[in-house]
């Protein structure tokens, strides 16, 4: 004979029973289910963010009654490391072509002094400023290059780029500048200079530094710009 179960001990054992399934047993509880809070990474000190920036140099004609020249170039630096690339064409053809850097302004017409027609560079440096940085075969210094500058082809082209360290190009410049001077990349420019040995020019055409006027004649200047994104 089956006996019945009373309907309240039944429903009290129900109750019992229900309420124990959220409990593990042993040490764990409810609370280890939960989600942690996710700590989020610390924020980098400003000293440690690698400073970098990049930059266009846009040239244009100094003398164009001589030469038109095309060219574009490519400015960076990442931390310590500074690149700098030329692409340049219609310059005079296989010879070697000088590029400096100056801290100044590009020149203009009304740079042209003595009206002959022409921006030699001893009326060009006032605008220019001082040269800061050669372009030749090492960059780090304006002497360790010793002036071997990128030497065009038969077609009047040439491509440059070179490498170097910034410590480096600012202790340089901070021995002609002084000892607070900076570099200023997008307050500087480019300078491309120089002619074939054929040419002549005018007696007032001046130079600089003992060299013949046609080796110093601005021949196109490029701003450097930054590219700010």
């Amino acid at each position: 004979m089956i006996e019945r179960v009373p309907a309240l001990l039944l429903a009290s054992a129900m109750l019992v029973s229900v309420s124990g399934c959220g409990k593990k047993s042993g040490s764990g509880s409810s609370e280890a289910a939960k989600v942690q809070p996710v700590t989020p990474l610390p924020e980098l000190p400003v000293e440690d963010v690698i400073p970098s920036a990049f930059f266009n140099v846009e040239f244009a004609d100094l003398n164009p009654q001589k030469y038109t020249i095309k060219g574009t170039g490519q400015m960076s630096y990442l931390g310590d490391d500074f690149t700098v690339s030329l692409e340049m064409a219609k310059v005079p053809r296989s010879r070697s072509i000088t590029q400096r850097v100056f801290n100044g302004r590009c020149p203009d017409a009304a740079s042209d002094a003595n009206g002959d027609g022409y921006i030699d560079l001893a009326e060009a440096i006032e605008t220019l400023g001082h040269p800061i940085i050669d372009l030749d075969r090492n960059i780090n210094t304006r002497t360790s290059g010793r002036g071997v500058f990128p030497v065009s082809d038969a077609l009047g082209m040439y491509s440059y780029s070179q490498k170097g360290l910034l410590t480096r190009i600012r202790e340089d410049v901070r021995k002609v500048l002084g000892p607070d001077a900076e570099i200023s990349l997008g307050d500087s420019v480019v300078l491309i200079q120089g002619l074939p040995r054929s040419y002549t020019l005018p007696k007032t055409v001046a130079s600089m530094d003992g060299k013949p006027a046609i080796e110093t004649l601005p021949l196109a200047c490029g701003r450097i710009r930054e590219i700010i994104e």
